[in-house]
């Protein structure tokens, strides 16, 4: 490449075609610079997604928040996806009278749901309020089953306890996007929750071949979700960052929160 001082003094005594040639030049080695810093831009941008994505097994991150996370949330999304896509045709194996109504009431128990998470979160903890939703969401399901047996269907005790079943999992699924935000350093906090929905996204595919396969027997399906919830619902227990609620949250990797 020619120097801008030497350009300059071609350039005096060049004619207009070999100025547009020299311009030419000019454009070319700027382009190639260009695309050159962008490749070294590609580079580090995939360097740090590497190292960012590495930190989240990091010693201190492994198994006191990652991995428990992702095993919390592929059992949630399991357990969830199971019955919430599903209810309608689980309403018709078992026979139950006024199908849609009673999937309206089952849509509208998200409300008290929300409203009861709302409440939950700052007064009781994170770490409470999701190990008790998720353990009432299984004992739900039991009632759930229950009475969802052949020839002792009750059509009172089934919507019940799917609505409460419902309430309770929104619950649940409030303090979960909540508590992975906030558990997760900032530094890879995007990667980590990125992470933990990729994980819940496959628990939720197994749940529809595992629905498919069971839907014959309602009954039968409903005790594995309530066992998916109860393995939800004892891993956070393990979570070693202790409660959240109006505490500081960490910044990299190491940082300790002040309660």
């Amino acid at each position: 490449a020619v120097s801008s001082a030497n350009r300059i003094a071609i350039s005096l005594g060049m004619d207009a075609s070999s100025k547009r040639l020299l311009r030419k030049e000019e454009l070319m080695d700027q382009y190639s610079l260009e695309l050159h810093q962008g490749e070294e831009s590609e580079e580090q941008k995939e360097k740090s997604l590497l190292e960012t994505f590495a930190s989240l097994y990091h010693p201190q991150l492994r198994f006191a928040t990652t991995i428990p996370l992702q095993i919390t949330w592929f059992s949630l999304c399991f357990g969830s996806y199971a019955l919430v896509t599903w209810i309608n045709t689980i309403y018709v194996q078992i026979h139950l009278n006024d199908l849609y109504w009673n999937l309206l009431w089952f849509a509208l128990a998200n409300a008290p749901g929300n409203l009861l998470s709302f409440f939950l979160l700052d007064k009781v903890g994170r770490i409470k309020t999701l190990v008790g939703s998720l353990t009432m969401s299984a004992m739900s399901l039991v009632v759930f089953a229950w009475y969802s047996r052949p020839d002792h269907t009750s059509t009172a005790g089934v919507v019940v306890s799917s609505c409460t079943f419902q309430a309770l999992e929104t619950v649940a699924w409030n303090v979960m996007d909540t508590a992975t935000g906030e558990l997760f350093p900032t530094t890879s906090r995007s990667t980590g929750i990125g992470l933990c929905t990729a994980t819940g996204r496959l628990g939720a595919m197994a749940a529809q071949f595992a629905s498919g396969l069971l839907i014959d027997s309602p009954v039968m399906l409903l005790l594995v979700s309530s066992l998916s919830f109860l393995i939800a619902a004892v891993i956070p227990m393990k979570l070693q960052h202790g409660e959240m609620s109006q505490a500081r949250l960490n910044d990299y990797v190491g940082a300790a929160g002040a309660n």
